[in-house]
């Protein structure tokens, strides 16, 4: 087989169909995709974890991709979804959940997903939209957290990122634009460190050579809250006259390399949840995650819910539909304290850049805490005529 190659198989279960789907696109069978029957088992295990939850609609996606650029050798990810709907005091509301990997792990995942429900459905059996925005401090679990170091750091540390919005045209790397920073640029004052390393083994983003031939290594991207490195690929590499990093990827059928992420991950800091929580008067614990993105210097974050906090406690009163998005440096500068504990995330779809889609990215973060932060109702849908 010559050039790229790209293959899915997925299993889905539906409460209202009486039999699996199963679905196959490209080479399968060439690529090494497991066969169908591998993957109900992890449908199953799944479905056990959601005994005695009141859906009316239930789907179970269990996705294998096989992927393998002209030359080199495939490689195969997992990515499981499962998605709900609940019914609230006032309406139906839908419940998501996600998780990846290189390898189908159908225990940690259902222990996941049973550990995860609950606050999400009593967040639509209890919660309130957010009515108007709201402004005040902010503790993201290390999901929602994860993300907003990919969006804000990650995007903004990739190489040609830099150079179309940090830095002007024809200047050098220590040159920035008169509203923007450059390397040695200090993100924040908390104990912040960031670390793109694909050569962690056994992650959907981790890879031996870039898509360039390029040796992986890591880069310290942020290094205790100063800007210390970019992810680069050849052109970018040269245009900068930096040392090439091992971040030119590309998806299959892509004519371009770009710098990208592989495994971003931040780094423990001092502070125990018990400790973020304890200092917080009023404030919102910001959970799960219905997408983000990035554009320039502004980002979205989209957390399923959030769980009040008052004179440093959890309680019992939640918050839904609501976005946190801003500009990314003044969001990063929010950050005054690091969790102790860190958790690695492979999620079920890939990062999007520019057209090139679905790449395999992971992350991974502790609890971080925001100080000063703008909850912002979740924008209503326009009408169709």
């Amino acid at each position: 087989m010559k050039g790229d190659a790209r293959s899915t198989r997925s299993s889905t279960y539906r409460s209202d169909l009486p039999a699996l789907v199963e679905r196959e696109h490209g080479p399968a069978e060439a690529l090494g995709l497991p066969p169908f029957a591998a993957l109900h088992p992890a449908i199953e295990r799944l479905r056990t974890a959601l005994v005695g939850v009141g859906s009316e609609r239930t789907e179970i996606s269990l996705r294998a991709c096989a992927r393998r650029l002209e030359g080199g050798r495939p490689s195969v990810r997992f990515g499981a979804t499962v998605r709900l709907v609940i019914r609230g005091p006032h309406t139906l509301s839908p419940v998501q959940w996600q998780m990846g990997g290189v390898a189908v792990d159908p225990d940690a995942w259902a222990e996941d997903l049973a550990a995860t429900l609950p606050h999400e459905l009593r967040a639509v059996e209890q919660g309130h939209a957010l009515g108007e925005p709201w402004t005040g401090t902010v503790v993201l679990d290390p999901w929602v957290a994860a993300l907003l170091v990919h969006e804000c750091v990650g995007h903004t540390s990739e190489a040609d990122n830099y150079l179309d919005y940090v830095r002007p045209a024809g200047a050098s790397p220590e040159e920035a634009r008169p509203d923007g920073p450059a390397l040695g640029h200090r993100w924040t004052h908390a104990a912040l460190t960031v670390i793109d390393d694909p050569t962690l083994p056994d992650r959907i983003g981790s890879y031996v050579v870039d898509d360039e031939g390029r040796p992986a290594a890591p880069t310290v991207v942020v290094d205790r809250g100063v800007w210390t490195g970019l992810l680069h690929d050849r052109t970018s590499a040269a245009t900068m006259s930096a040392l090439r990093s091992g971040n030119g990827r590309r998806v299959v059928g892509a004519s371009t390399v770009m710098p990208r992420m592989s495994v971003l991950t931040a780094l423990p800091g001092d502070h125990a949840l018990e400790h973020l929580l304890g200092e917080i008067d009023d404030g919102w614990y910001c959970s799960g995650s219905w997408g983000a993105g990035s554009m320039g210097r502004r980002f979205m974050l989209r957390p399923t819910h959030a769980r009040r906090i008052r004179e440093g406690r959890l309680q019992d009163q939640y918050l839904r539909r609501f976005d946190l998005r801003g500009d990314k440096l003044a969001t990063i500068a929010a950050i005054d304290a690091v969790g102790d504990e860190a958790r690695a995330f492979d999620p079920a779809f890939g990062c999007d850049k520019n057209g090139q889609n679905d790449l395999p990215v992971s992350f991974g973060a502790p609890h971080l805490r925001l100080r000063g932060i703008t909850l912002v109702p979740m924008k209503a849908p326009r009408s169709r005529r």
